[in-house]
């Protein structure tokens, strides 16, 4: 389930309630990490949809990114195991995360950066 006016998305994985938050601060450690710009992460895994393909190394990053708002001690390993827990309900998952971020039009768009909400309105914490 997606809170789209604060970013968060919350699922239960083996009994855990698991909070998700694809913000700044998030797509900030995605480019750390993969040493490239963000659209470029989000290009990779929307060609790998398309073609049916699955690129696991963008599904278990933008996870463990969307993981550290709620759980900054959160691991790649940690992300690789919600994925696995999911199995293809991680990619349901990817595509939710992405929706509430507020970051992308509804075609979902990586370029159409604008539709954020107001941070005055948002509230910190999940």
């Amino acid at each position: 389930m997606g809170n789209k006016a604060k970013g968060v998305v919350t699922k239960t994985i083996g009994g855990k309630s698991v909070s998700f938050c694809l913000d700044f601060n998030a797509i900030c450690e995605i480019e750390d990490l993969r040493g490239e710009d963000f659209t470029t992460t989000v290009g990779e895994f929307q060609t790998a949809a398309l073609a049916e393909r699955v690129n696991f190394r963008v599904v278990r990053t933008i996870l463990w990114a969307s993981m550290l708002k709620a759980n900054p001690d959160a691991t790649l390993a940690d992300a690789g195991n919600v994925a696995q827990a999911l199995g293809e309900g991680a990619f349901a998952l990817m595509q939710d995360i992405l929706a509430t971020s507020g970051l992308f039009d509804a075609a979902g768009d990586a370029d159409a950066v604008g539709n954020a909400p107001d941070p005055s309105t948002l509230a910190d914490g999940p």
